[in-house]
């Protein structure tokens, strides 16, 4: 008795993953109305494509069977994007050994302000000119900008994340970076002010832009690389390395097994 139910429940199920597997590498592109955005907060593992124009719109690229697992709300200035990737416990076993196209947001803004980004992002922003701009990323995230312009720029980074920009512009640059995450700025145009903090063996790396004045504090086997014309304040601790470029003045504490050390 037992053999004459099994061979067919056997073949549904395989059916059912067969086409479960089908049906997800099916692709839709969707838009979404927004409005008036200047905060973005994107979470989960998704990608993020971020431009600048003269319109504002958000299409959202993903497999068939993820569409509805994406999530948009906008509140006021502020869009939250996201989606539910989790999968029912009965249904574990259809998303096992398969892979999944990551659901993709694109989005233009006029102005943006604020970037928040946490869980497994991977986001991009091409070309993005703002009067200030405040990026917060943590978990496992990575951002990567083509080319920053503002007159004030706020870099927070924790969880192993991890951004590289290009070319920076800007007048100012705050950058607390924690927990193993890394910051690079390869090229841009000298700066008046460069506050950096790093600690939890976390990375910042400006050599690549002149700072004129420049406030450095690393802690718990963290790294700094700058490049500083006039001023240079630093305190480092708990095996931290601080190496700078260029001729200015230097204030240090340095303690427990930490260095600076001028580049020749």
């Amino acid at each position: 008795m037992f053999n004459l139910w099994r061979a067919p429940l056997t073949l549904a199920i395989f059916l059912l993953a067969v086409t479960h597997t089908t049906v997800a590498a099916e692709l839709l592109r969707q838009e979404h109305p927004i409005a008036d955005v200047r905060k973005v907060s994107v979470s989960s593992a998704v990608h993020l494509t971020v431009r600048q124009g003269a319109t504002e719109s958000l299409f959202i690229e993903a497999a068939q069977t993820d569409m509805n697992r994406v999530q948009v709300r906008q509140r006021g200035h502020h869009l939250e994007l996201g989606a539910d990737l989790g999968t029912p416990r009965f249904l574990f076993w259809l998303d096992r050994g398969r892979e999944r196209d990551p659901i993709h947001f694109i989005l233009e803004v006029r102005d943006l302000e604020r970037l928040v980004v946490s869980g497994a992002v991977e986001a991009t922003i091409s070309e993005l000119d703002a009067a200030s701009f405040h990026l917060e990323v943590s978990g496992a995230s990575k951002v990567t900008i083509d080319f920053l312009s503002a007159e004030a720029t706020r870099i927070e980074l924790s969880g192993t994340s991890r951004v590289a920009i290009d070319r920076l512009d800007s007048r100012t640059l705050d950058a607390d970076v924690s927990g193993a995450s890394r910051l690079e700025v390869s090229s841009g145009e000298p700066m008046a002010v460069l506050i950096a903090r790093a600690s939890g063996a976390s990375h910042i790396d400006t050599m690549a832009v002149t700072t004129g004045e420049a406030n450095v504090d690393v802690s718990a086997a963290s790294r700094a690389y700058v490049r500083v014309q006039d001023q240079l304040n630093v305190t480092a601790s708990a095996a931290s390395q601080v190496e700078y470029a260029g001729n200015p003045r230097v204030q240090q504490n340095i303690s427990g097994a930490s260095s600076i050390r001028a580049q020749r």
